[in-house]
């Protein structure tokens, strides 16, 4: 097998599925810290505004 079939056999064994799927089922480390950056982001968002919600919850009187 030549160098240039070897490459190509192994460029489309390691080649990621098209849409979401192949998103999600990456091994491309490029793409993982990404999506880990991504749900970071998200979660920090999600948590600063439940904080604010507790905070306007206790800024009324008897709450």
């Amino acid at each position: 097998m030549s160098s240039l079939k070897r490459h190509r056999a192994l460029s489309r064994i390691w080649a990621s599925d098209p849409g979401w799927k192949g998103w999600f089922t990456t091994v491309n480390h490029t793409d993982l810290g990404r999506m880990f950056l991504t749900v970071a982001v998200f979660f920090f968002v999600v948590g600063g505004v439940l904080a604010m919600l507790i905070r306007a919850q206790l800024a009324t009187p008897r709450s």
